[in-house]
């Protein structure tokens, strides 16, 4: 289970408003840690190499679950997508549930989340990647 936390900004779900904070609980199908070290290497024309390593980062990619076109679970996840989609900053537990909470960490999606379709049905999983804010 993982837990998002958010302000609704666009693509308003039925029953929720405009700048309201949400949570969403959701199963993810694949919820895969990843290290990113963002540094600068240079190699002079003798083959030496320096490297100055700036940050390590944590990243998780997070696959959902196939999601029906048109349920509640479905338009609550697109408006939580489509809210975060800007790069704002958001709240989210990675393994942890409502009734069982772990660790809240303060996120931010790195890339623009991506909807793949399920065969050739109205139902579609989402995927995004997001790095844990220092």
């Amino acid at each position: 289970m993982s837990i998002a936390y958010y302000i609704a900004r666009r693509a308003i779900a039925p029953t929720h408003n405009l700048g309201v904070s949400y949570s969403i609980e959701f199963f993810p199908r694949e919820l895969s840690p990843k290290n990113n070290t963002i540094k600068n290497q240079s190699i002079s024309l003798s083959g030496h190499t320096q490297t100055r390593v700036q940050r390590r980062e944590q990243r998780w990619m997070i696959k959902t679950q196939v999601l029906t076109v048109g349920t509640d679970q479905y338009n609550h996840f697109l408006e939580f997508m489509e809210s975060v989609d800007q790069f704002e900053p958001f709240a989210m537990d990675i393994e942890g549930s409502v009734s069982n909470p772990t660790t809240t960490s303060s996120v931010i999606l790195t890339n623009n989340y991506q909807r793949q379709r399920y065969e050739q049905s109205n139902e579609y999983s989402f995927s995004f990647e997001i790095r844990i804010l220092p």
